[in-house]
């Protein structure tokens, strides 16, 4: 070994230019380092590396004295002493490994005595999940408490290898039992649930089905049967329940709101004593023969007036009892319609001839049938133009052309047709004209106040000539026309701005009726709707691409459809008994 006093230490020397630490119990020499500004230097690093060593032992053995469960430092024991058997320092490592064995022999003599505790602890634990098993009350708090065990079990350390599979196996096999015995309960239970929801089902079913009955007495005493079975079907799940409750709730209360004011009605007619049915039967044929004889009255005001009471009393009868015969519901009512048609027609009869009643009857029916007649025809003039709007949003909602397409010639809305010359509806545009909401050709421009050098068109004005301006308030010795306006009577006013209107309609760029609003940049609207070049209402808007409620709109369209035409039959009702009684006369 070629050594020197200055050179040599107690744990190690220097050979050359290298730091060798010398061998001990059963580790050889090992090189630690090199020697870098002086061997002394060198020498007093490596031994102050070695106080780190020392210092985590020392921590080592400061742990296991404060911990609890000192058996889970046996591990950390072990991989300390790798760490020692490769730590470059000088020292004296064989204490420190006597230390570690000193605190290991004091561990395994602790986790031996440990394992006899863990195992009287374990058993203990078994016992204590048999009795939570036997004596479940309540399955959540006895979850809670084999929750509470396995923690204990977890935290509580092995036991000796003869009995530690024996013991998992028992333990693992209980915990089982509770909760397959647990997933039993839960779905008896859903089951039984699920039967509760059902019996709620039948019994909103059945007052949904009973809500409407006329058979008051009977159906109130089955109300009140249905009421005390609905206390004693049990708890379901609380959004349920709601839901539910809700339905059950709104059909008692519909049924015995009209069974409050049945009762009322009933006291009105004290004398009569007939089952509810038969009642209800005999007030409509009641109520019937009274409208029916208000036609015979001379004075057709105070029949009007009269009706209008009648029909104030129907709607209270309607609204209690749900069964009406048609039959009875449409006599009363076509008596109530042919009364105040009679007025009406009586009413503008005496606006042109306010000495009517002075004429001869003869006279006085041909005056009658002539307004008659008109009426009808204007009458049918309108639904024929209901009819041919209903058709026009139907094709619109079948092709689907709520708004426009578009390419790359030009820019269209509102699903209008169009050519490479062009752009159509809303206001589209390109190098030859501006077009919105209306027809055109290569010689204008046409739709929403188009123009060109021969003349101003809006609205889709498709018929003109030099002499005239029609559209964007065009006007003639006729008429206001404009917006495609070309056909016209006595009845109506059309045209771009028309101040001119009755109660038909008023079409082009901003004209308007009850039907709809149409043309290009229309401002004016009612309740249905407004189309063109940035019309609006409550329902949709409509024109350049504009979107709206097609449904809606649609029935609407048919619900007045079919209340104008009811109305024309009762008038040709009317009609054909004047014809009748004028042919009468003539023959007699």
């Amino acid at each position: 070994m070629n050594t020197t006093d200055a050179t040599a230490h107690e744990y190690g020397y220097i050979r050359g230019n290298e730091i060798y630490l010398k061998g001990f119990l059963d580790f050889p020499d090992r090189q630690i380092g090199q020697v870098k500004e002086s061997e002394e230097a060198s020498i007093k690093y490596f031994e102050k590396r070695f106080e780190l060593a020392k210092k985590k032992v020392h921590d080592l053995e400061t742990m296991i004295g404060e911990a609890q469960n000192k058996g889970s430092y046996l591990m950390k024991l072990v991989h300390m002493r790798k760490y020692l058997a490769q730590f470059d320092g000088l020292g004296d490592y064989v204490a420190l490994f006597k230390k570690l064995d000193e605190l290991e022999a004091e561990l395994r003599e602790l986790i031996a005595v440990n394992r006899i505790k863990n195992l009287e602890i374990k058993r203990a634990l078994i016992r204590e999940t048999q009795d939570i098993l036997e004596e479940v009350q309540d399955w959540n708090d006895a979850t809670e408490l084999i929750r509470e065990v396995k923690l204990k079990w977890i935290k509580t350390g092995a036991v000796k290898k003869d009995f530690q599979d024996q013991i998992e196996e028992d333990f693992n096999d209980l915990v089982k039992v509770f909760f397959d015995q647990r997933k039993e309960f839960y779905k008896n239970r859903n089951n039984e649930v699920k039967d509760r929801v059902r019996r709620y089902r039948d019994i909103v079913f059945r007052v949904e089905k009973m809500k409407d009955s006329d058979l008051f007495d009977e159906t109130f005493e089955q109300f009140r049967d249905l009421q005390q079975r609905w206390k004693t079907v049990g708890k379901i799940p609380h959004k349920r329940a709601v839901e539910m409750w809700d339905k059950f709730k709104r059909s008692n209360d519909f049924f015995f709101k009209r069974y409050k004011s049945y009762k009322a009605l009933r006291e009105e007619h004290e004398g009569d004593d007939a089952p509810s049915e038969e009642f209800r039967d005999l007030i409509v044929r009641k109520m019937c023969v009274k409208a029916e004889d208000l036609l015979e009255l001379k004075d057709i005001d105070e029949s009007a007036d009269q009706a209008k009471d009648l029909l104030m009393s129907w709607k209270r009868i309607s609204g209690i009892f749900k069964g009406i015969d048609k039959h009875m519901s449409g006599q009363f009512r076509n008596a109530c319609d042919r009364i105040f048609e009679l007025k009406y027609l009586m009413r503008v009869i005496k606006r042109k001839y306010p000495y009517f009643d002075d004429k001869p009857r003869e006279d006085q029916l041909r005056i009658k049938i002539s307004f008659m007649r008109e009426l009808i025809r204007r009458d049918e003039h309108d639904v024929q133009f209901a009819e041919s709007k209903l058709q026009q949003s139907e094709q619109r909602n079948s092709y689907n052309n709520d708004r426009g397409g578009y390419n790359k010639y030009d820019n269209r809305g509102g699903g209008d047709r169009y050519n490479k010359y062009d752009n159509r509806g809303g206001g589209g545009y390109n190098k030859y004209d501006n077009r919105g909401g209306g027809g055109y050709n290569k010689y204008d421009n046409r739709g929403g106040g188009g123009y060109n050098k021969y003349d101003n068109r809006g609205g889709g004005n498709d018929r003109y000539n030099k002499y005239d301006n029609r559209g964007g308030g065009g006007y003639n010795k006729y008429d206001n026309r404009g917006g495609g306006n070309d056909r016209y009577n006595k009845y109506d006013n059309r045209g771009g701005g028309n101040d001119r209107y009755n109660k038909y309609d008023n079409r082009g760029g901003g004209g308007y009726n009850k039907y709809d609003n149409r043309g290009g940049g229309n401002d004016r609207y009612n309740k249905y709707d407004n189309r063109g070049g940035g019309g609006y209402n409550k329902y949709d808007n409509r024109g350049g691409g504009g979107s709206y409620q097609q449904d809606k709109d649609e029935r609407q369209l048919r619900n007045t459809l079919a209340i104008q035409k009811r109305k024309i039959e009762v008038k040709k009702q009317i009609l054909a008994e004047m014809e009748a009684e004028l042919a009468d006369l003539i023959n007699s």
